[in-house]
């Protein structure tokens, strides 16, 4: 069963399920997705600030996923449906910042989508056949060469973006500007001396 589906709450003998718990149950689901994909985003294994908002967002998550599903959900069932949340921010951060991190997104996408097919089968109680296994080899090798294809267009064409955890710092050299040693820009501050007649 997914976590963000529409599930049945039992009350009094009348299935129902109320839309202020619904609703915010779900947003907070999706924003769980979204710190996720904005942790992994910006380096989820390059910086502690990362690793908090990816924290925060598996959190937000599991809280969304129990007050969506209720009680009688199980912990595998939760579990499962957070890293298969981890999975697909894997792989729409990748896909949202290959200009930026495309030796981040190389690998970060198939392993997003590698994660997604084996959590959703989890989640929802798939069992894989022949026709189920196929259809993930297939689509698995295809995520794996349109990886490598965006990675070797980047590379080829030198499109960039704001490449995160890199240093803003200017080349000045590449630049052609002639650094100056900072002692030679300092003007000295001379103070007026007072003459008392």
């Amino acid at each position: 069963m997914s976590p963000l589906a529409n599930n049945i709450f039992i009350s009094n003998g009348y299935n129902y399920m109320t839309f202020s718990r619904s609703h915010f149950s779900t947003i907070i689901c999706y924003i769980g997705v979204s710190f996720i994909t904005g942790a992994i985003s910006h380096g989820f294994f390059s910086g502690t600030r990362s690793l908090i908002t990816g924290a925060i967002g598996v959190v937000c998550f599991i809280i969304g996923t129990l007050m969506e599903e209720g009680t009688t959900t199980g912990w595998k069932s939760v579990i499962s449906g957070a890293i298969l949340a981890v999975g697909i921010g894997a792989v729409t951060g990748g896909l949202q910042h290959f200009p930026d991190s495309p030796e981040r997104s190389l690998w970060i996408l198939p392993v997003g989508f590698a994660l997604s097919l084996v959590f959703y089968a989890l989640v929802h109680g798939y069992k894989f056949s022949k026709k189920e296994y196929t259809y993930a080899s297939i689509s698995l090798v295809s995520v794996i060469c349109i990886s490598i294809g965006i990675f070797a267009v980047i590379e080829n064409t030198g499109i960039t973006g704001h490449r995160h955890n890199v240093s803003n710092s200017v080349d000045l050299e590449t630049a052609g500007i002639e650094a100056t040693p900072p002692s030679e820009n300092i003007v000295p501050m001379i103070a007026p001396n007072d003459h008392h007649n």
